[in-house]
């Protein structure tokens, strides 16, 4: 059995010895099983979660943690765990929303409980954890790289970009582009066919904020090969990659993106070209197949055509 976690008014995170941990899937509470559950990776973040109120299961029953057990009265918050890159949550976080005007930041919250001395979490590993490790980012040596490949491309204004997304957001994609490894952005795209309602970088619902600022040039072809010729040949498993956070749907920039692709594989044939995309300007990916692309990931909410539409809300294309 897995321990209800909780943290109170000073932030401690303190788990509930008779309340049984609940996770959510959909709209239905879930007791979770040791399939659902692994133990807390390194790399995750512990978060409250404000006027969430804590729900568990007590004797077969399912019960609401009201207040703190040590100290009566005093409200108490649900907590969950943002889980680092190479995970997938199973089970969202079990509370009630007392204030549900209130709306929690665009972040993927998944469920923890407590079993012994271990904190574990409602995920599963999913991809490469040792790429995406949070000790490989956001390091001491970032600002010495960028002032290094500022120096080389001093009028690239994706560089720009790319220099605001990783000093300001964090972006693991725009990072590695100047340590020179993995996977590595190169956003080009300002337009969308789509109006996603958890898009990072617009927002297409009125109690929704994008935590990020859409990318707002439209770069020349110049700037995208000299940036995706550099970190092919540079980095150690490099890949390139379009369509990021901070931009729309890249395939609407085929006729560009297509002409970089070729210069690029004129240049050098090392690395994946990849693109992020919702894949429905099919016309566009014709064209950049055509031009060489290499690697696709899709982005599908639902394959339910009315769970699609409600989040994707497309233009001029349909899920079929």
């Amino acid at each position: 059995m897995f321990l209800t976690l909780y943290s109170n008014q000073k932030g401690q995170i303190l788990e509930h010895p008779e309340f049984e941990m609940l996770g959510r899937s959909g709209n239905q509470w879930v007791v979770p099983d040791r399939y659902n559950m692994i133990p807390l990776p390194k790399g995750a973040t512990l978060v409250s979660l404000p006027n969430q109120v804590p729900v568990g299961i007590v004797n077969g029953s399912l019960q609401w943690l009201g207040s703190d057990p040590l100290h009566p009265g005093r409200r108490v918050n649900a907590v969950a765990a943002l889980l680092p890159q190479g995970f997938t949550r199973t089970l969202l976080p079990s509370g009630v929303n007392i204030k549900p005007e209130q709306v929690l930041p665009l972040y993927g919250y998944a469920a923890i409980g407590l079993k012994g001395n271990q904190i574990y979490v409602a995920a599963i590993k999913t991809d490469k954890h040792h790429n995406w490790h949070p000790a490989y980012y956001n390091t001491d040596s970032l600002p010495g790289r960028i002032n290094k490949m500022v120096k080389k491309y001093p009028e690239n204004r994706i560089l720009k970009q790319l220099i605001h997304c990783s000093l300001e957001y964090g972006c693991y994609t725009a990072q590695n582009l100047f340590f020179q490894r993995w996977e590595a952005g190169i956003p080009t795209s300002n337009a969308c066919n789509a109006s996603c309602i958890g898009c990072i970088s617009k927002s297409h619902h009125p109690c929704l904020n994008s935590p990020q600022n859409r990318l707002t040039i439209k770069p020349e072809l110049k700037e995208i090969v000299e940036l995706g010729i550099e970190h092919l040949n540079k980095a150690n498993d490099g890949i390139i990659s379009f369509g990021q956070g901070c931009e729309g749907e890249p395939s609407l920039n085929d006729g560009l993106l297509a002409q970089a692709i070729k210069q690029i594989r004129g240049e050098t044939g090392k690395g994946t070209i990849n693109i992020n995309t919702n894949a429905g300007y099919s016309h566009g990916i014709k064209q950049l197949c055509q031009a060489g692309l290499d690697s696709m990931r899709v982005t599908v909410f639902s394959f339910n055509r009315e769970n699609y539409y409600k989040y994707h809300n497309p233009r001029d294309y349909d899920l079929s």
